[in-house]
């Protein structure tokens, strides 16, 4: 387990399903000063190629010190490779503090490390780049399957997991009306309006009852709280205050009005 860098405390993962708020989430933690935000990493996914894939097929075993240097010659590349496409926001935020020193500050923490696994260069990434941005917090927007949900607590014990849930009802028709998403292949598709609203309705019931299932089995622990996306619509300085005793942080009103996102925020 590697260590914390001075200075610098252990993240925040704000995680729930697609469509439930969870961007909005997000921004607002990090309108607060000390906290610093960075994009959908994707480093676990389950429909495309993630950062496992590129250990597997880009960088090869981590014992070996070439490998490391490999390793920061593919994070750092400006052509994203295959594993990392899919979170490109994120990697591209990692790449533009290269030049700031963070590629060297990697480098040298992998190598002290005690070990080179993938949940230690998880930490490693996120902990140096917040200390690289200057910022005594980050806070993840970690869109998570319930399947990787453990793992993450696993990686990092001392983080702080807010899970957003939202109404059922209104998490299918987002999903169904999301332009990005089923709305998008509806437009193209028009004749298959019906089948893709069903499917999309469906699917988002499945996934609601698995993470209704992970929750079940996390609910309790002292570094995981559920919030609902609905409670802070309508009361939005209490469930902020509620949110910052639980994040470990000092509340500060311009966390009420949070720096504008995607148009879905």
């Amino acid at each position: 387990m590697c260590s914390i860098p001075t200075g610098v405390s252990p993240p925040i993962f704000v995680v729930g399903l697609p469509r439930s708020g969870s961007t909005l989430w997000a921004r607002v933690l990090s309108s607060h000063p000390d906290v610093t935000l960075f994009a959908e990493m994707l480093f676990l996914t389950v429909w495309h190629r993630d950062f496992r894939y590129v250990l597997k097929h880009h960088v090869g075993d981590l014992s070996q010190e070439g490998n490391v240097a490999t390793l920061m010659e593919t994070i750092f590349s400006p052509v994203p490779v295959v594993g990392m496409n899919q979170g490109f926001w994120f990697w591209h935020q990692i790449r533009d503090l290269g030049e700031k020193g963070l590629k060297e500050s990697l480098y040298k923490r992998i190598m002290d490390s005690e070990d080179r696994e993938i949940g230690t260069l998880f930490r490693i990434i996120i902990e140096e780049a917040t200390r690289i941005r200057g910022k005594n917090r980050a806070v993840v927007k970690f869109p998570v399957y319930p399947v990787y949900l453990e793992r993450l607590s696993e990686w990092c014990p001392e983080s702080r997991i807010v899970h957003i849930i939202r109404d059922p009802r209104a998490l299918a028709a987002s999903k169904t009306n999301d332009p990005a998403g089923v709305a998008g292949l509806i437009r193209r598709y028009p004749w298959m309006k019906s089948g893709f609203q069903f499917a999309g309705k469906y699917f988002s019931v499945f996934q609601y009852i698995l993470t209704s299932c992970v929750h079940s089995r996390f609910d309790g622990a002292s570094n995981y709280r559920v919030f609902q996306y609905e409670d802070l619509v309508s009361r939005p300085e209490k469930v902020i205050r509620e949110l910052c005793e639980f994040c470990q942080l000092d509340f500060d009103e311009v966390m009420l009005n949070p720096s504008a996102g995607q148009a879905s925020s």
